[in-house]
């Protein structure tokens, strides 16, 4: 079965090229239809902004596909960036430091070394029958300064440190990783549901 990852996000297509491998799915990405446009993702949950994508994307292309809204929240950001996480993020990491996040939480919360915060990841697979939905996420940390340069790592992965790791998401190997991503295990989840073989 074909299954259409609706992303031009090539890290996250990497990320679920690991999560199916084995399995009978060929995965295709938005990399394929540069001529179509995004949605505009305005809801404030992860759930929502996920489901607009899901049924913009099913009505362009009448096909079996998976999308995903994933985010970094902030205990002193109030929850931020979350939903925001990736327009925020060339925001908050000019310099390719994130200095300008270090300094807005250290304005915030002066002599802090870490910073408590979780990943979140809501997939959802829909095809002309149904429509499911997938969630997970991880509890952890920001630290400073960014951690790791491995292929995998993307995002806010060098900041962030998983409950009960020391190394950050961007020195794990991928193996680690599939162990600790909420986009792994929600993308378990969907594995699982579609009953594909191992």
């Amino acid at each position: 079965m074909q299954l259409l990852i609706a992303t031009t996000n090539i890290n996250k297509l990497r990320e679920y090229n690991y999560i199916f491998a084995g399995s009978d799915l060929e995965l295709t990405s938005l990399a394929n239809y540069p001529e179509v446009s995004a949605p505009e993702e305005n809801a404030n949950t992860y759930k929502e902004n996920a489901l607009i994508k899901a049924e913009y994307y099913f009505e362009k292309f009448k096909q079996p596909l998976l999308v995903d809204d994933s985010g970094l929240s902030i205990d002193d950001l109030d929850g931020k960036p979350g939903v925001h996480s990736a327009r925020m993020l060339s925001v908050y990491n000019k310099d390719g430091n994130f200095t300008e996040l270090k300094n807005l939480l250290h304005t915030r919360s002066p002599g802090k070394k870490e910073f408590a915060a979780r990943f979140t990841c809501h997939i959802i697979y829909k095809d002309q029958r149904k429509t499911e939905h997938f969630n997970a996420y991880r509890e952890g940390k920001v630290v400073f300064p960014p951690r790791g340069t491995n292929k995998h790592a993307f995002g806010y992965n060098p900041i962030f440190v998983a409950e009960g790791l020391t190394i950050t998401v961007a020195e794990m190997d991928i193996e680690t990783k599939l162990k600790y991503s909420p986009r792994a295990l929600a993308g378990k989840q969907a594995r699982l549901s579609l009953n594909l073989k191992s």
